[in-house]
């Protein structure tokens, strides 16, 4: 990754290095800081699964030459594992393998100068079939969304396979993962329960998640207390 026209690159103006790094803070409300210098975050949004991987370059490149430091993008869980307890991840020979290898993605986002905002779900809606979640989730009576143990189970190994692929990929380590977003718009919801929020937390820790934890909340709080 070289400098811009003599230029710093972002990797280098805010000091990220391959072993440990500060990371993403927000200790105040007003402003974000990487490795302890003010980062103005300014992000676009390019799904991997929606972009034919040849262009993914093209696309990221335009990105950054639009200003923006970040690339934002979910994860959809019903394409990663498209049969149950069947996933891939770029590798698993399925017609759409070759749209998932999402570290293929968020190592050419930094190839390319970008940090990354990923929005791994399990529900990510995204106007995808499903918020994302697997059809069979509906056959085998799970809760969705909710703290049903059986749900939380398919979460669990989901997420058994896909976080410790992105984990290394944080900031911390060197990486492009700035921010992980817990789920998504789950205020509005009816019904929602923090418990269950907590729980995905805690899923993702255990699998090495560090970085800075975010949700999509509505600006009127009067929309996140159950839609």
């Amino acid at each position: 990754m070289a400098s811009l026209q003599g230029r710093k690159t972002v990797y280098q103006h805010y000091r990220i290095v391959e072993g440990q790094n500060e990371g993403l803070t927000a200790s105040d409300p007003q402003v974000f800081r990487l490795n302890g210098q003010n980062l103005t975050i300014t992000s676009g949004t390019i799904h991997y699964f929606r972009v034919h991987p040849h262009y993914w370059r093209d696309r990221l490149r335009k990105l950054r030459a639009m200003g923006a430091v970040a690339v934002e993008t979910y994860a959809p869980w019903n394409l990663h594992e498209p049969y149950k307890d069947e996933y891939d991840f770029g590798n698993g020979g399925f017609e759409m393998s070759p749209f998932l290898d999402v570290v293929k993605f968020m190592k050419m986002a930094k190839e390319e100068d970008l940090l990354v905002i990923f929005r791994p779900g399990p529900y990510i809606c995204a106007e995808w079939d499903f918020g994302g979640l697997p059809s069979y989730l509906l056959s085998d009576g799970a809760k969705v969304r909710t703290t049903d143990p059986a749900y939380l189970s398919r979460v669990r190994k989901y997420f058994s396979k896909l976080l410790p692929l992105v984990a290394p990929l944080q900031v911390i380590h060197g990486g492009p993962i700035i921010m992980f977003q817990v789920e998504n718009e789950y205020g509005a919801l009816r019904d929602p329960e923090h418990k269950y929020m907590v729980d995905l937390k805690h899923i993702m820790e255990s699998h090495g998640v560090k970085g800075l934890y975010f949700t999509s909340d509505s600006p009127e709080p009067s929309l996140d207390t159950g839609g």
